[in-house]
């Protein structure tokens, strides 16, 4: 399978109250072109680092992340993100959210209407594109915040726990949305998750990191058919083995 990106040696460290504090120690994968691949590990390992280094929004101390020839060194528009509390603009409608990143790409007026509500209806908020972030629900804010990453033409997708803010059926909600909108784009996706059963639900592997400082414990392969059964015994095999790879 052909290579999205690969991640080498991985390392970084923080100053925390004068103290040396090393997050992330030598991580290594690679992310297949076209897969959904999710990260999990314990609270603290790391995880919302290594998105951002390989979002190109934080500098490692030592390794690199290389997106086809090229390595990841600064914000790369191949790569966008989706954030775990929305991150959109207040004072933006939704329209007005989604149209400010193909904005930023350059992209002419006209096209950033059409693409902008285009995404908007793809994610279920028709009639909801004058509406500002305080007239929507959390849901809602996410899905503009979905629609504003997969209305550039980037081709990796980067998500931190998208869903984690979220009540348990808007989020059942929006991982189907996902599945069919990747269907559509094909992108590749980085999921960033601390839920188990989400990571077997969504993604074709599974990276379980350590605790600090963040090192690959475990790669899984997820083999079960989709659409997946949560209640299904290979299911919950899967979320055994899975966790007791994990150490808190």
């Amino acid at each position: 399978m052909v290579e999205a990106l690969r991640i080498e040696k991985i390392s970084k460290t923080f100053k925390e109250e004068n103290k040396s504090v090393t997050a992330l120690n030598k991580i290594s994968f690679d992310v297949r072109q076209g897969e959904l691949l999710a990260i999990i590990g314990p609270s603290g390992c790391g995880k919302s680092t290594l998105l951002k280094i390989i979002a190109g929004l934080a500098k490692p101390d030592s390794g690199f992340v290389r997106h086809k020839s090229r390595i990841i060194a600064e914000p790369n528009p191949k790569v966008t993100m989706v954030f775990q509390h929305f991150a959109l603009f207040p004072w933006l409608t939704a329209l007005e959210n989604v149209k400010f990143g193909l904005k930023m790409r350059g992209l002419s007026e006209n096209l950033q209407e059409k693409n902008a509500r285009q995404w908007l209806r793809e994610v279920g908020l028709r009639g909801s594109e004058d509406k500002h972030p305080r007239e929507l629900s959390g849901g809602m804010k996410q899905r503009v915040g979905l629609a504003r990453a997969l209305a550039t033409d980037a081709e990796i997708l980067l998500m931190d726990e998208p869903f984690s803010s979220l009540d348990a059926f808007t989020a059942h909600a929006l991982r189907q949305d996902l599945m069919r909108l990747r269907l559509k784009k094909k992108n590749t996706i980085i999921l960033v998750t601390h839920l188990v059963d989400e990571a077997i639900e969504l993604a074709d592997r599974i990276i379980v990191l350590t605790p600090r400082p963040g090192s690959v414990a475990a790669i899984f392969e997820n083999k079960l058919k989709r659409p997946r059964n949560k209640r299904s015994k290979e299911f919950f095999r899967l979320v055994d083995k899975i966790t007791k790879t994990i150490r808190f």
